[in-house]
């Protein structure tokens, strides 16, 4: 055996090479797997939000009552949310087949506060030209979260972003709000597969996601103070400043 090769009547076979051919075809079908049930998560959210607002206006004209107009506006929101998230789906085909880039957390951000449906709530970035190394489905992961501010805050306003590298080169990348937290009892069990009062997939897919390129998140914040997600970003190299030199 000569430096991860061995010899096979005559031929050299690479192991690690072997070895990373398999592990890019695991993780290109984990992708794909994440991506069709990302989108059925949120669209399936969607669908129920559409029904509820159907049924309040069948009510009310049923009832001889007034339309009341943000009835019809909060079902053509959901509309246009499910077509952002089919293209989404569309943008992504090839998703497997590309590597991780290296994601501007302050431009994602910004992006992503754009959105109509988060648009109640004041976002706040205090992480200058940080990028991470992250898979493209990272612009999903923050929007998750920050969707999560929305669904499970209870009259929560804000969301703070902030970075705090470590001495080995990696860091922590919070996301904070301001909403009633998490009970302690259930910090754990939160990132688990159908656990919560919705579908149950939100949290479980980011940790899903994020775990494609290593990156561990875990919620840190005290109950009655708001939720604090905390994303690790192992090091070396997966994290950097783009106003320094590359």
């Amino acid at each position: 055996m000569r430096g991860g090769s061995f010899w096979v009547h005559g031929a050299v076979i690479d192991i690690s090479e072997q070895a990373m051919a398999e592990e890019a075809l695991r993780k290109t079908n984990l992708k794909l797997s994440l991506l069709s049930s990302v989108t059925r998560h949120d669209i399936l959210n969607q669908v129920t939000k559409m029904l509820l607002f159907k049924e309040l206006l069948a009510d009310t004209i049923a009832a001889g009552e007034p339309v009341d107009a943000k009835y019809v506006s909060a079902i053509l929101e959901s509309v246009e949310t499910i077509e952002r998230q089919l293209l989404f789906t569309r943008d992504y085909e090839s998703i497997g087949m590309e590597k991780p880039t290296w994601q501007h957390i302050h431009s994602v951000v910004t992006k992503v506060s754009q959105y109509t449906e988060l648009s109640a709530i004041h976002v706040s970035c205090d992480t200058g030209d940080l990028e991470i190394y992250a898979d493209h489905l990272f612009e999903k992961v923050v929007f998750n979260l920050m969707e999560n501010t929305l669904r499970h805050g209870f009259n929560a306003s804000s969301v703070e972003i902030s970075w705090v590298p470590d001495t080995d080169g990696g860091g922590m990348l919070t996301f904070a709000d301001d909403g009633v937290g998490v009970p302690d009892k259930i910090k754990k069990r939160i990132f688990e597969k159908g656990f919560g009062s919705n579908t149950g997939y939100g949290l479980y897919l980011i940790r899903e996601m994020l775990g494609l390129t290593g990156i561990t998140i875990e919620e840190t914040g005290t109950a009655g103070r708001g939720a604090t997600f905390s994303l690790t970003i192992p090091p070396p190299g997966a994290c950097r400043n783009s106003s320094s030199p590359k």
